[in-house]
């Protein structure tokens, strides 16, 4: 359990949660101007979508998800520690 702990990976999650940095700079923002191509249009808006889906996903992953899943396997590794003093 100590080799694969959930807390790592909270870790390393919290710091890859900006994943659409690159693209926002790309894409200046996704900014749009008045002779902007309506295809661009779409797809910067949808861009903005995903990436508004993406931070709602990742605050959901590191404000329930992992916190009661590092809980858990605390209390896992507590029990397991009951039985191994047991021995």
């Amino acid at each position: 359990m100590e080799k694969y702990s959930l807390q790592r990976y909270a870790i390393e999650h919290e710091a890859h949660d900006d994943e659409m940095e690159g693209v926002r700079k790309i894409t200046n923002g996704y900014a749009i101007h008045t002779k902007t191509p309506l295809h661009i249009k779409v797809i910067y808006s949808e861009l903005a979508d995903f990436e508004k889906a993406l931070k709602t996903h990742a605050r959901i992953e590191n404000e329930i998800l992992f916190p009661k899943a590092m809980q858990l396997e605390n209390e896992v590794r507590n029990i397991l520690r009951g039985y191994v003093a047991l021995n």
